[in-house]
């Protein structure tokens, strides 16, 4: 079995950045739209699907590093309290991965199956693009967050 690396403060903030860089903008843009709501066969309707989408990844993201703190006495070196934290994370991290996979199918249903070009006047093409657009940039981001994570290790390991 590999062994695993002691989660860090710094582990919990540069996933935080990704975090903090779609969700703020979706509950801004969604929460800016509420009044301006279209229901042309849509189960849920873009803004609130934006709103809640941000609200729900940011009061976890910030219940998650206040847990973290608690757990872990502020993110001590210990590997009994990272062992703890890893226990405790892993089935919370599971039911929010599983929530948000059920709300972005969701939200895909809705607006691919017709009433965004109904009610936003947005073709498939132009969806398709921008999804592919978020795709990269959420890729780029995980990337940047996996880099930060190895200097930061490396750091850690060298001195």
């Amino acid at each position: 079995m590999a062994e695993e690396t002691p989660t860090t403060n710094a582990n919990l903030i540069c996933g935080g950045v990704i975090t903090l860089a779609i969700y703020i903008p979706a509950l801004a843009i969604g929460a800016s739209s509420l009044s301006n709501t279209c229901s042309a066969g849509a189960t849920i309707e873009l803004p609130i699907w934006l709103t809640v989408a941000g609200a729900v990844n940011l009061s976890i993201y910030f219940l998650n590093l206040c847990l973290f703190n608690i757990v872990t006495g502020g993110g001590s070196d210990d590997e009994d309290k990272q062992s703890n934290w890893r226990t405790i994370s892993r089935p919370f991290s599971g039911m929010v991965g599983l929530f948000n996979l059920t709300w972005f199918i969701l939200g895909a249903m809705s607006y691919w199956g017709g009433s965004a070009n109904a009610c936003y006047g947005l073709s498939l093409g132009q969806m398709t693009l921008a999804l592919l657009i978020l795709t990269i940039i959420g890729l780029s981001l995980v990337c940047c967050a996996c880099i930060c994570l190895i200097v930061a290790g490396g750091a850690a390991a060298a001195g």
